[in-house]
């Protein structure tokens, strides 16, 4: 929703299914923050070319949701990623039927009580997904790393009665205090202390729904947790404690390729969905492999796409990958020497950016001269896809990418000479 609390002159389009903002009245902010009435914008049929997700109702449901980073991974590791992460849960608010009743940003996840105006869990889903999937674009090129940010599963709690939402909303807005955080009293990431200018929170849909009754509810829990911070719920365990079996992710992921049955996986699809299971689970590559029921013949050749499609669509290093995978091979350099040629075929890049790709050193002009580094690597890249693609060395050199340049005008006849010494050596 289009959150703009000091807005109610400014003149702007309001998209269908979003609130807009009137009076304030009176209920509980830190501050003295007040809350605004609403009037909901009924939909006019227009929502889909908009972009605004489903509005099918008049009565919000509310939602405690919980997203949780990535074991290992401190997904907001500085205020400025904090601060960009509300940027994208702001953006996203103008797209889908949403108001966020309370937050909180902590280092490993973030809480919210939100109300949705969907009457199907489909417009809280996506609204988390396109943040999530915005904000791990800029985690992973900000602090290098790569593939996914957040566990896939959002952990829910449907919220139904006046006190469940009172005591959330608290709840989630105090877990800097319930974490005895050292800044809690002037924490930003939250919604008792986020600026009000730019704030995302609202409560007219807690107001709409539980009215007068409601505020005097949502009060004396605000009294309870200052009266009592030791009472606070800390979320901290949310999700930890409950992490996906890994059959249920198999289950989830097969679901999302159109695949209800194990046996209904096509070939040319098992690799990325062993690659998305082994990112969202962390189990290792033998492990999920035994789950679908791939014999052993089957796994190295299948491993190779597997590492290929988590540099790919993820965005790994060979070496992050293979982590994850923690797959058993007898020679890692060989599994490296197949899956940049599996690249060339798929990509068909020069090897030099496959090198990158894969987190590989390749070359560099130092006072005009070119250094290359990881030739024997090379070497064997070339004459394994010679013998495999049963051509000369010459062509699986210009296949790669391989060229002449103005600092090194005779590379391709040395990797050549290099190929062919190493080939009669072996």
């Amino acid at each position: 929703m289009a959150n703009n609390r000091n807005a109610k002159d400014a003149l702007y389009i309001t998209p269908v299914g979003t609130v807009s903002y009137d009076e304030y009245t009176g209920l509980p902010y830190d501050k003295g923050r007040q809350q605004d009435v609403t009037s909901v914008v009924s939909g006019s049929g227009r929502g889909a070319e908009i972009g605004v997700g489903a509005y099918n109702t008049d009565d919000p449901l509310f939602f405690r949701v919980s997203v949780v980073g990535r074991p290992g991974c401190t997904v907001f590791p500085t205020d400025g990623a904090k601060r960009y992460y509300v940027q994208c849960l702001r953006t996203a608010l103008g797209c889908y039927p949403i108001e966020i009743e309370s937050y909180s940003i902590v280092h490993n996840g973030a809480f919210f009580v939100i109300a949705s105006y969907d009457q199907a869990p489909v417009s809280y889903r996506r609204y988390f997904d396109l943040v999530g999937s915005t904000y791990a674009k800029y985690f992973n090129e900000t602090f290098g790393y790569s593939g996914f940010v957040f566990r896939s599963k959002l952990y829910v709690r449907r919220l139904k009665e006046v006190s469940d939402v009172a005591e959330e909303i608290v709840a989630v807005d105090k877990q800097p205090v319930a974490r005895h955080m050292a800044n809690a009293k002037t924490y930003l990431f939250c919604s008792s202390g986020e600026p009000e200018a730019t704030a995302l929170t609202s409560r007219s849909a807690f107001l709409r729904s539980f009215g007068n009754g409601g505020v005097s509810t949502l009060k004396s829990y605000y009294r309870d947790a200052y009266v009592n911070r030791a009472g606070i719920a800390d979320l901290m365990n949310v999700g930890f404690l409950n992490r996906e079996k890994l059959d249920d992710v198999i289950e989830n992921t097969l679901v999302d390729y159109g695949c209800y049955t194990k046996k209904a996986v096509p070939n040319n699809l098992m690799h990325r969905i062993i690659a998305l299971i082994a990112e969202n689970s962390g189990a290792p590559f033998d492990k999920i492999c035994s789950k679908l029921a791939i014999g052993k013949k089957m796994r190295e050749e299948l491993l190779v796409k597997v590492m290929g499609e988590l540099t790919i669509s993820l965005k790994h290093s060979f070496d992050a990958g293979y982590e994850l995978l923690n797959a058993n091979v007898a020679d890692k350099r060989a599994l490296a020497t197949d899956v940049t040629i599996y690249l060339s075929d798929r990509l068909g890049y020069s090897v030099d950016t496959i090198f990158g790709m894969l987190g590989f050193a390749y070359c560099a002009v130092i006072d005009g001269q070119c250094v290359y580094y990881n030739d024997e690597l090379l070497v064997k890249i070339v004459l394994k896809m010679a013998k495999t693609h049963n051509m000369f060395i010459e062509a699986a050199i210009d296949k790669l990418g391989i060229i002449n340049t103005f600092e090194d005008p005779n590379r391709k006849a040395y990797v050549a000479k290099l190929c062919r010494s190493m080939d009669t050596a072996g």
